[in-house]
């Protein structure tokens, strides 16, 4: 900011506006042979320059980006136009150092795309310091309506009631040689739905080291060396994928992305420091930016519920993860339960006491012995003491 000006959106000490529309066909049909359909894409980033507290030296390294996207149609587009599946993906081609020494990776938990050194990189080598890991954080998911009055999402820097932002729904990567970038929508169009950018019809799925179909590529912790793991470094191009989602026309969608950098003593330490900065990222956005919350670093306290409830599980359908939360207003013994339509158990999610709060449980789709469980109707269960609920979801394959 230049002298005497006020701070900007969510009090940041710098931001930076721009917008822009397809409405231009020939730029469009050239670029990968789409026609406009009047999408807007207004664009926010902001950043702060403070010190003084474990919150405030994280964000020296986290630049916020919010993507406003509204519907306006064309000329021609009719009243009663709607997007009935649309994506909105982070691309990113992002060369820690030198671009041939590459790695990513994503966490499914904290919807984090990301990319690494693979060893030690001769750009960062010249300053003598170990490569950075650089990080991409969806912090604000587009809301979808559940209809759900308990259900909070977040939308304009406020609270939404009825509805839940969606979190990272696929992560994929691919290499600048030997791989062929995408050249059309419909590769891309693949690419957004887990799908491998080629053939374009009868899409091809990327598969898992077992041989399954994923909507995630290497999930695994570098740090400790456990899980699917990418290898073999290289110049690498990723996307993390929001989505599906529908719009009509006249609708506005946004989505707020943090870019989260992080340097440690090595390169694996960077990819600790850029997920520890971005937990302070996601903090950020659960408060809607309000740094007064913050102003000892110390997290927001959250206030614990006033009673219990059971969410619907999210993503519903799903495959092959699914997300159930709860909220506990007093300390119970958990116990959360899958069975299948049959009535019997198939997996033991929680079994165990927890202290009042809020809790989310995952259901990988696989029973107790480890088997993955066939498609169909599941129902999970909730028992604290005598009290019970059950609630219905849905696996496909």
């Amino acid at each position: 900011m230049d002298d005497g000006e006020e701070p900007g959106l969510a009090q940041a000490d710098q931001v930076v506006w721009f917008v822009a529309n397809d409405l231009d066909s020939i730029s469009t049909l050239a670029l990968y042979g789409s026609p406009p359909i009047g999408l807007e894409v207004q664009v926010t980033l902001w950043a702060y320059n403070r010190r003084g507290s474990p919150l405030t030296e994280a964000l020296q390294n986290i630049i916020f980006k919010r993507y406003r996207l509204i519907y306006k149609g064309t000329i021609a587009t009719p009243d009663t136009a709607h997007i009935d599946s649309m994506y909105v993906a982070q691309f990113s081609d992002p060369d820690v150092g030198y671009l041939g020494d590459d790695l990513v990776g994503c966490d499914t938990l904290r919807s984090i795309g990301y990319c690494y050194n693979s060893t030690f990189d001769p750009v960062f080598q010249e300053f003598n310091l170990p490569p950075p890991a650089i990080g991409y954080v969806l912090v604000q998911g587009p809301r979808v309506f559940t209809g759900n009055p308990q259900d909070e999402a977040r939308f304009n820097l406020r609270e939404v009631r009825g509805a839940l932002n969606r979190g990272m729904d696929a992560f994929a990567f691919f290499s600048a040689s030997p791989e062929r970038p995408p050249f059309s929508a419909l590769q891309w169009w693949n690419l957004f739905r887990s799908y491998r950018p080629r053939p374009e019809c009868l899409p091809d799925p990327w598969l898992d080291p077992t041989g399954k179909p994923t909507k995630f590529r290497v999930p695994g912790d570098p740090v400790t060396g456990t899980g699917w793991l990418d290898a073999n470094p290289d110049d690498r191009r990723m996307h993390l994928v929001t989505g599906p989602f529908s719009m009509a026309l006249g609708d506005t969608q946004e989505v707020i992305i943090a870019v989260v950098g992080g340097l440690g003593p090595g390169h694996l330490a960077s990819v600790s420091t850029m997920k520890y900065n971005a937990g302070w990222a996601r903090l950020m956005a659960a408060s809607n930016f309000s740094l007064s919350l913050n102003a000892e670093g110390e997290e927001i306290p959250e206030p614990l519920p006033k009673f219990f409830q059971l969410h619907q599980n999210f993503p519903n359908p799903f495959n092959p993860s699914t997300e159930i939360r709860y909220e506990l207003p007093a300390e119970f013994h958990v116990r959360l339960y899958v069975f299948n339509i049959l009535g019997q158990k198939v997996k033991t999610l929680v079994d165990e006491t927890q202290t009042a709060g809020r809790y989310s449980a995952f259901w990988d789709g696989t029973n107790d012995r480890g088997d993955a469980a066939p498609s169909g109707l599941y129902f999970y269960k909730i028992e604290l003491g005598r009290f019970s609920e059950i609630k219905k979801m849905l696996l496909v394959r």
